[in-house]
């Protein structure tokens, strides 16, 4: 992994997200709903990374970027960027067994790194009574892990193009 050139596309992901994405959340009854770019950016590290080591530090980078622009109550720093690195390294390990360009194979590693992470996060807030309810939180769990499965493709598509950049050829050309 190209280590500055992906801490480059993580903040420009993170800007992004922040800015221009948040025209595509909308409210719902249960919340609100919408895109996590740093989630198809780690699908992506995960499924072609060198090594289960730079796919949880790629995880652990996004995560930590993602922690520090939560402004709302949140589990106590730290907690995302584990859950982020344990999920991408699950991704990594399991990689073998999937066919990486696959649209549906990278939505699914999307919504059940959503549901892994998140559902996690939640669970924290759920612990120490800070979630209203936890079937309000549960939808909106899964509508954002949705929404998620459907941008990552796009976005796997959009690195795939820079992928010659970010990560070494051998790896990349390996028998999908």
């Amino acid at each position: 992994m190209r280590w500055l050139l992906f801490i480059l596309i993580s903040i420009v992901g993170i800007i992004f997200q922040n800015t221009v994405c948040q025209l595509l959340w909308f409210r719902t009854s249960v919340g609100w709903i919408g895109p996590d770019i740093l989630v198809g950016i780690a699908i992506f590290s995960a499924l072609f990374s060198r090594s289960g080591t730079d796919a949880a530090i790629c995880g652990w980078i996004l995560g930590f970027l993602l922690d520090l622009t939560i402004t709302a109550p949140a589990p106590p720093a730290g907690l995302l960027p584990l859950l982020y690195a344990g999920a991408a390294a699950g991704i990594f390990q399991i990689r073998d067994a999937l066919f990486k360009e696959k649209i549906l194979t990278q939505m699914i590693l999307a919504f059940l790194f959503c549901i892994i992470v998140y559902g996690l996060w939640l669970s924290w807030d759920a612990a120490i009574n800070r979630m209203i309810t936890p079937l309000d939180g549960a939808l909106q769990l899964i509508g954002v892990a949705l929404y998620c499965a459907i941008i990552t493709p796009i976005i796997c598509a959009l690195l795939k193009r820079f992928g010659k950049f970010l990560i070494p050829a051998d790896v990349l050309l390996k028998r999908q």
